[in-house]
C-alpha cells in the first residue's frame, strides 16, 4: 500500500477485526519489514532557499512551482511572522552545490553504535512485556515498535505522528526525520542519553519505552535534533515549521538555531522557551515553564550559555546572554540576570547566589520551597555534601544515609525496606520492645515521690532497644559501643573548616581533624570487628535458626553470604549500615529531649 506522493509503503495495519496478537511471536523476522527510500519525493519534500528573491505574490502563477510548495509557504506565512517575503523553492538535488555552512561530521564509535542497538533491543523487550500485560496495546505496539527493523524508523516514525497535519503530512515528514536520523548518527547517540537521562533521573519514568512513546519532553527534545540538524543545512523555513508544529503539540518552544548537547531531560515540559542562540550542555534537567530568552535589548548572541550538570527549576527565567556555570542549581522562580558560577546555587527574584567556602547552600523556609527540594527535585538533592568524618569512619560513604545516589544507595535502600524494616521484621521486634518499655514503666514505678532524669532513662530505653534489634543481646561491649555512637554524632555536628573546602586536601592535615578521625575510626573497627566474629561463631553454633528470630545484623551477613546482589555487601558495607543505624536511635534521643522541654 502506498500513499500518494510518497515512496514509502505502509505497514499492514491491524484492523479490529484482525485475528488476535500473539505475544509469543514477538520476533523482527516474523513481521514484514517496513522499507524506506531516502529520496525525498521532489513534489512534497522540497529544499526552500532564501538566498533567491522572488516575489512572494507571483509565487503560485509560476508554472514550475508545485502546489505543495505554495502550501507550505502560505502555512509558514500564517503561523510565523517572521515568515520571509521573498522564497523561492528550489527541487531537493543532492548535485547541487550548497553556499551555506553545514553540520559538521562527526565520527562516532563502534561502542557508542552497539549502546543504541541494545537500548532498541531492550525497548522491544518491555514493549512486549507490556503487551503481555495489557493485550489492548498489542496493535499500539505494533505499529510503533514491533514492525520497524531500526530505532531510527521507529523514532521517525513516532514523531511523523505526532506532529503530521494536512499542510505537513506525516508521510513527508516521515520521509525528512528518518534521512536526518540516518545522515546524523550523532542524534541517535543523543537519544540513548536522553533516555537514559529520563530513566535516571525521572521517578515517574518506569521503562525505556514508556518514555519514548509518552514523554513530551523527550519527543520535543528530538524534534528539536532533526529541526537543528535541517537549520545547519540552511534549510531554515523547513526548521521553523517543524519547530512550529511541536510548539503547538508539546507547547514546547525551541528554536531550531538553539544548541542542545546529551543527556537532556525536560521534565513535564510544559512551557518551555528556548531562544536561537542558547546553548544548553550534557545532563542538563529542566522543569517546566522555563524561559532561557533574551533581554529584548540585546541583538546577535543574546540568549543563556548553560553547562553541564545543570538542574533548572520550575518557573525560572533566565535572561541575556550569561553564563550558568557547570553543576549549578537555579531555584524554582527564579529570575536569573548575571552569571552563575560553577556548583552554586541561585534562588530568588533577581535570584540570590547562597555559598559557605566551596558548598553552595540554599534555604528552605516555605512549604512551596520544602516541596521542590524533597519531591519534585529530590533526586537532584539526594546527594549529600561532602564531610571528612563521613568518609573515614563510614567506609567511603558506604551507608545508606551518606552514600552518593545510584545503583549502591538503591541497592541499600530495597534492603532497608523489603529486609531490615520489613513489616514482618518489625513485628518480630515486638518483644523487645515491649520488654524494655514495662522496665522503663517500672523503673519509674519504684522511684515514686523521687526525682528522676526522664531524658536519661528515655536514652537508655532507646539505645537498648537499637542494640537489641541490631545484636540480639549478643553484645559483651554494650556501654563502649554507646560512646562510640555519641562521639561519632559530635563527629559530624561539629564544625570543620576543612568541609567547607573538600578540594583543599592539606587543611584536613593542618586542622589535625583527619588524624583525629583516623584514631578514633581504628578502635570502632577493631569493635565492629570483635561483634561481627562473634556473630559468625554464635551462628556456627545455633541449626535450624528460626528468621523471624534474626536480628539486622544476621540479616545483612546472610545476605553477604546467600543475597546475590548487584552489589555484593563487604563487611565494611555491613560495618556502615549498623553504625547508621545507631546514629538513628541517638537522632530519635535529641527528638525525646525536645519533645520533653517543649
Amino acid at each position: 500500500m502506498k500513499i500518494l506522493g510518497t515512496s514509502r509503503p505502509l505497514p499492514l495495519p491491524l484492523y479490529n477485526n484482525s485475528p488476535p496478537f500473539t505475544h509469543p511471536h514477538f520476533s523482527p523476522s516474523n513481521f514484514p519489514s517496513t522499507h524506506y527510500s531516502h529520496k525525498f519525493s521532489q513534489s512534497m519534500a522540497a529544499c526552500i532557499d532564501i538566498s533567491r528573491t522572488t516575489d512572494s505574490s507571483q509565487l503560485s502563477q509560476r508554472p514550475n512551482i508545485s502546489q505543495p510548495d505554495e502550501v507550505l509557504y502560505k502555512y509558514g506565512s500564517f503561523c510565523r511572522s517572521t515568515f520571509p517575503n521573498n522564497v523561492s523553492s528550489v527541487p531537493l538535488n543532492k548535485n547541487h552545490t550548497k553556499t551555506i555552512p553545514t553540520r559538521k561530521s562527526v565520527d562516532f564509535s563502534l561502542e557508542e553504535k552497539e549502546e543504541v542497538g541494545a537500548l532498541w533491543l531492550k525497548m522491544k523487550e518491555e514493549a512486549r512485556l507490556d503487551a503481555e500485560q495489557e493485550p489492548i496495546l498489542s496493535n499500539y505496539y505494533y505499529s510503533s515498535i514491533f514492525s520497524h527493523n531500526s530505532f531510527e524508523s521507529a523514532l521517525a516514525n513516532h514523531l511523523s505522528i505526532k506532529l503530521g497535519n494536512p499542510s505537513l503530512p506525516g508521510s513527508t515528514l516521515f520521509d525528512i526525520i528518518m534521512a536526518v536520523l540516518v545522515e546524523d548518527q550523532g542524534i541517535m547517540i543523543a537519544v540513548k542519553e536522553d533516555l537514559n537521562a529520563a530513566k535516571e533521573r525521572d521517578p515517574a519514568c518506569i521503562s525505556y519505552v514508556h518514555c519514548f512513546l509518552n514523554f513530551k519532553g523527550f519527543l520535543a527534545c528530538q524534534s528539536h535534533r532533526v529541526a537543528h540538524n535541517l537549520w545547519c543545512q540552511g534549510r531554515k523555513v523547513l526548521a521553523l515549521l517543524i519547530q512550529n508544529r511541536v510548539s503547538q503539540v508539546f507547547d514546547v518552544d525551541i528554536h531550531p538555531g538553539a544548541k542542545i548537547g546529551s543527556g537532556i531531560l525536560f521534565d513535564h515540559a510544559t512551557g518551555v522557551i528556548v531562544g536561537e542562540t542558547a546553548v544548553i550542555g550534557n545532563n542538563v534537567s529542566i522543569l517546566h515553564n522555563v524561559t532561557l530568552g533574551g533581554t529584548g535589548k540585546a541583538s546577535g548572541d543574546r540568549h543563556p550559555k548553560i553547562g553541564d550538570g545543570v538542574l533548572i527549576g520550575a518557573g525560572t527565567c533566565i535572561l541575556g546572554n550569561i553564563k550558568i556555570g557547570d553543576g549549578a542549581k537555579i531555584g524554582a522562580g527564579s529570575v536569573v540576570l548575571k552569571d552563575v558560577p560553577p556548583r552554586t546555587t541561585a534562588v530568588g527574584n533577581p535570584a540570590r547566589l547562597l555559598q559557605l567556602g566551596e558548598l553552595s547552600q540554599i534555604v528552605v523556609s516555605s512549604p512551596e520551597a520544602a516541596k521542590e527540594v524533597m519531591k519534585t527535585h529530590d533526586i537532584n538533592f539526594a546527594n549529600r555534601p561532602f564531610l571528612l568524618a563521613a568518609e573515614i569512619i563510614l567506609y567511603n560513604s558506604s551507608d545508606i544515609a551518606f552514600a552518593p545516589y545510584g545503583g549502591y544507595w538503591r541497592q541499600l535502600r530495597k534492603v532497608c525496606t523489603l529486609e531490615l524494616l520489613s513489616t514482618k521484621r518489625v513485628q518480630s521486634f515486638q518483644s523487645i520492645r515491649e520488654e524494655n518499655v514495662s522496665s522503663l514503666i517500672r523503673s519509674i514505678y519504684s522511684n515514686t515521690g523521687l526525682e528522676i532524669n526522664l531524658g536519661e532513662m528515655l536514652c537508655n530505653l532507646s539505645y537498648n532497644i537499637t542494640l537489641r534489634t541490631a545484636f540480639a543481646g549478643r553484645c559483651n561491649q554494650h556501654e563502649a559501643f554507646i560512646s562510640f555512637v555519641k562521639k561519632f554524632v559530635e563527629s559530624l555536628a561539629g564544625f570543620s573548616i576543612a568541609d567547607l573546602f573538600p578540594s583543599i586536601k592539606l587543611l584536613h592535615v593542618i586542622s589535625g581533624m583527619r588524624a583525629k578521625l583516623d584514631r578514633f575510626h581504628h578502635d570502632l573497627d577493631s569493635m565492629l570487628e570483635s561483634i561481627i566474629e562473634e556473630h559468625r561463631a554464635s551462628n556456627a553454633d545455633l541449626e535450624n535458626s528460626d528468621d523471624e528470630t534474626d536480628d539486622l545484623l544476621d540479616v545483612l551477613l546472610n545476605l553477604q553470604d546467600y543475597g546475590g546482589l548487584e552489589f555484593p555487601l563487604t563487611t565494611d558495607n555491613i560495618k556502615a549500615v549498623i553504625l547508621v543505624s545507631s546514629l538513628m536511635s541517638h537522632v530519635l534521643v535529641v527528638y525525646i529531649h525536645v519533645c520533653i522541654l517543649l
